[in-house]
C-alpha cells in the first residue's frame, strides 16, 4: 500500500535543498529558507523534532540535491541531527556548511564532514547572512547535475502530508 504513495513528484528544473538544523536555530533556518525561496529554489526544512517519521525523514534526505547543515553545539549534540547528516553524507549528497556560532568549531564527524563540503558560510551579521543566500543559491545550482532521478520511493517532503492524509 504504501509503495504506492511514494511515487516521484517531478520538479526536474528545480534545485531542491534539504535544509538541516536542530531547533533551537529555527530562526535562521526559517529565514534561510525564505532567502532561498525567493530565489526559486525548492526547500524543506529537517530538525531534531520535524518530521516524526524515520521514514519521512529519510525520503527527504533522498528527495534533495543538496543538503545544508546549520552546525551548531546542540545539533552535534543531537543523536537525530547526526543522523541526518551521516545519512545524507552516506547518500553522497553534496554538503553546504553553514556555522551559525560563531565561536563554536565543530569536532568529530560534524567537523569531518563539515570540513569536506563543497562550501562552508559563517553568519555573522545580516550582510553576511543576504550573501549567505547568494552563495548557497550559486553553489547548489552549480553542484546541481540535472538527470532523472530514478529513485521510486522518493516523494516531494510537501507531498508527504497529502499523501497520508488521504489514507
Amino acid at each position: 500500500m504504501f509503495t504506492n504513495l511514494f511515487h516521484l513528484v517531478s520538479s526536474a528544473n528545480i534545485t531542491k535543498i534539504l535544509l538541516a538544523s536542530h531547533s533551537t536555530q529555527q530562526t535562521i533556518s526559517e529565514r534561510l529558507k525564505q532567502g532561498l525561496l525567493d530565489q526559486n529554489l525548492s526547500c524543506y526544512l529537517l530538525s531534531e523534532s520535524t518530521p516524526h517519521s524515520l521514514t519521512v525523514r529519510a525520503n527527504a534526505i533522498q528527495w534533495c540535491d543538496v543538503f545544508i547543515v546549520v552546525i551548531s553545539r546542540l545539533y552535534q549534540r543531537t543523536s537525530f541531527c547526526m543522523e541526518a547528516l551521516n545519512y545524507a553524507k552516506d547518500m553522497r549528497k553534496p554538503i553546504i556548511a553553514i556555522l551559525a556560532e560563531r565561536n563554536f568549531r565543530p569536532y568529530g564527524a560534524l567537523g569531518a564532514i563539515s570540513a569536506s563540503a563543497i562550501q562552508s558560510i559563517v553568519l555573522s551579521d545580516d550582510n553576511s547572512f543576504v550573501h549567505a543566500v547568494s552563495d548557497i543559491a550559486n553553489s547548489a545550482r552549480t553542484q546541481v547535475i540535472k538527470k532523472i532521478n530514478t529513485e521510486e520511493n522518493v516523494t516531494d517532503p510537501s507531498q508527504v502530508k497529502l499523501l497520508y492524509n488521504s489514507l
